[in-house]
């Protein structure tokens, strides 16, 4: 009986494993799709704006006036960025100006946009930028070089959030050669908020975003409710260990855990070449996905232990009567 009951607890939970697995390996899928689906109507929204003829024309028209009336005219990136301090932004056309601040509201997605012409001054701005000339920053020149730029998570340039950066060239339409560039940041949240709801419903789940094998950002669900981290530093959680030919993972805690992982390809990242960068790892505890077949096993051992006392106590009986009829 105990073979049996053991034969029936170990089928039960490896079916059980591989539900789980799949389940996993399914919402790690899904989240992958769904940043990548994001990730990439956020660029051709930024490339529509980037052909939008208001656009355009801010870019294409230089604004030698207003730099001459502003006194920027011979001087240095540091003058200039201090004369410039308390707007950082030329505001070349107040109409396009507006316009860019509507698309901001109604897109809810970017929080903040910029437009900047070759020389790397702000020309247009939805809000006081991070700085007024950004020719040296790395979002320029990668987008000049590449006509897109899609960057790692970062801190948000004069922002106290996590997310991320993207920038795309400005054509002139009768020359197809760059004129400007239009960047946009977007909070990370914008991306997590439709992964709080299935992280809710799985017990003890951890959830990390991992950028060149380094955790970057956490989603975990504990006994006290759903927490988030970001970790831009050195100082990062350990990575969840996948699990390897059919044995079981960890999760960060070092708890034994039934793991998923998949993929993240993501255009216009430095790296693309090389191979998938992101990625996304889940964990459930075993203790928590398996916690079926974990009650089995107890009630299995209890019955058996009940099952064994009994069978004794009858024996026992059946011996005493036995030994009183030759008695």
């Amino acid at each position: 009986m105990i073979a049996l009951i053991g034969i029936v607890i170990l089928q039960t939970q490896g079916e059980l494993t591989d539900l789980v697995t799949s389940n996993l390996h399914d919402q790690t899928t899904r989240f992958a799709e769904n940043i990548e689906d994001a990730i990439s109507q956020l660029s051709k929204d930024l490339g529509g704006l980037a052909v939008n003829p208001s656009i355009e024309q801010m870019v294409v028209i230089r604004p030698t006036n207003i730099v001459r009336e502003k006194g920027l005219d011979g001087k240095s990136i540091g003058e200039m960025e201090e004369i410039m301090a308390e707007t950082r932004n030329l505001e070349t056309n107040t109409r396009t100006q507006e316009f860019l601040q509507t698309t901001v509201a109604d897109f809810r997605s970017f929080s903040e946009l910029i437009v900047v012409n070759l020389d790397g001054m702000v020309l247009g701005a939805t809000s006081r930028p991070d700085r007024f000339i950004h020719v040296e920053e790395p979002w320029f020149q990668t987008a000049l070089e590449q006509g897109i730029y899609i960057s790692d998570v970062q801190l948000l340039p004069g922002q106290e959030e996590p997310g991320l950066v993207i920038a795309t060239v400005i054509n002139r339409s009768s020359t197809g050669r760059p004129a400007g560039l239009i960047r946009g940041l977007i909070p990370l949240g914008y991306f997590t908020t439709n992964l709080v709801p299935i992280m809710n419903r799985m017990e003890h789940g951890e959830l990390q975003l991992l950028i060149d094998g380094e955790v970057i950002a956490t989603m975990e669900n504990s006994p006290s409710g759903l927490s988030t981290g970001v970790y831009l530093t050195n100082e990062r959680p350990t990575p969840i260990a996948l699990g390897q030919d059919g044995a079981y993972g960890q999760n960060s805690q070092g708890q034994e855990a039934i793991t998923a992982f998949s993929g993240l390809h993501i255009g216009g990242t430095e790296a693309d070449s090389e191979g998938v960068r992101w990625e996304f790892r889940i964990a459930q505890p075993t203790a928590s996905a398996l916690g079926l077949t974990q009650r089995l096993t107890r009630v299995g051992l209890i019955g058996t232990l009940v099952t064994a006392l009994l069978v004794a106590t009858v024996a026992l009986l059946l011996a005493n009567n036995i030994a009183m009829l030759f008695l």
